[in-house]
């Protein structure tokens, strides 16, 4: 699941967000981090890459959790998620339309 984390958290937080805001969650949107980052200049073939190195990242972070003692492990996970969730809304804000 770690693996996968990045993306996740952007599906629970824009949705989150949405229902905070009091926007109707079941229309199309274009609020995704990906999405943004198409329309605020990366492109689409940029934007891939990025998603296959987060994606790689948190492939390593999945594996290092496996290694290491449980303890150690929950911290790496926690620091991981902590620091995808920060990323995401730094991304957002830059990557606002």
């Amino acid at each position: 699941m770690l693996v996968f984390a990045p993306f996740i958290l952007d599906a629970s937080l824009t949705l989150l967000l949405r229902l905070a805001r009091g926007e109707r969650v079941w229309l199309a949107h274009k609020e995704h981090l990906y999405q943004r980052l198409v329309a605020g200049g990366l492109g689409h073939t940029r934007t891939a890459f990025a998603a296959y190195g987060v994606m790689a990242m948190s492939a390593g972070v999945a594996l290092t959790v496996e290694r290491v003692p449980r303890e150690a492990g929950v911290v790496v996970a926690v620091a991981w998620l902590a620091g995808c969730t920060f990323l995401h809304f730094l991304f957002v804000r830059r990557f606002s339309t």
